[in-house]
């Protein structure tokens, strides 16, 4: 499984699960376009660290995440 793949790769998976982000390094998923904005993430992990859950956009109300929103017809920019 997953073990396998990351001790083949020689990658310390605790170290990458464990330690805190410094979000002014690059970030391991930085290359990848996902749609959802870093200042978005960012802001989830500071919330996340609190606690306290974001609501469901599709529920009502943008999250601010950045991604095209299929519920408004646009982007957004939050």
């Amino acid at each position: 499984g997953w073990d396998r793949a990351f001790e083949s790769c020689g990658v310390d998976r605790s170290y990458h699960a464990s330690r805190a982000r410094n979000f002014d390094a690059p970030l391991p998923w930085d290359h990848i376009f996902h749609g959802v904005s870093r200042k978005y993430l960012e802001r989830q992990a500071r919330l996340a660290r609190q606690g306290v859950a974001s609501p469901d956009c599709r529920a009502g109300g943008c999250s601010g995440c950045g991604a095209a929103c299929l519920m408004e017809g646009g982007v957004c920019d939050v």
